[in-house]
């Protein structure tokens, strides 16, 4: 796994590395695609309209009502999953891969954010339509075959 974090405001000696293989029979890898595990340990709603969320990968806007609603019985997503679903190139944001619909607090999404030519997958998020709050990691777009790539963002706004 490769861990990126946005800038810590302090200095700490204790780090948190969420790590679980659990859902990883779930996840398809390829060399042609790149995972991407968003963490935000704050819901993420786009069903809120211009107080909604925004996370966009690789230039896609991910959250929609389908992938992020926050009114769903299950409780919204804090984490969002994006990886080739079927492994097939093709980006399907209109369903939520297996099994995630039934997991609480987790969401993912079809998305094929491809390896090559190989560089970087900006992830920008905009926390409940503040455009003025909106930041981005750049992120290397490495093969999901032997790679997978979390980003943590901080829960607040600074």
């Amino acid at each position: 796994m490769n861990y990126f974090y946005e800038p810590f405001l302090r200095s700490d000696h204790l780090v948190r590395l969420n790590v679980g293989d659990g859902l990883a029979p779930f996840i398809d890898s390829s060399a042609n695609h790149t995972s991407v595990t968003v963490l935000r340990n704050k819901e993420l709603c786009a069903d809120k309209g211009a107080l909604s969320d925004e996370l966009s990968i690789g230039g896609t806007q991910v959250l929609n009502l389908i992938t992020a609603p926050c009114a769903s019985v299950g409780g919204s997503a804090v984490a969002m999953f994006a990886f080739d679903d079927n492994s097939d190139g093709v980006t399907d944001l209109a369903t939520v891969p297996f099994p995630f619909p039934f997991l609480a607090f987790l969401g993912a999404v079809d998305l094929f954010i491809p390896t090559a030519p190989l560089g970087t997958v900006s992830v920008v998020t905009v926390p409940r339509g503040d455009f003025g709050a909106a930041r981005t990691v750049n992120v290397p777009n490495l093969s999901s075959l032997t790679n997978r790539v979390v980003i943590q963002l901080n829960d607040f706004e600074q």
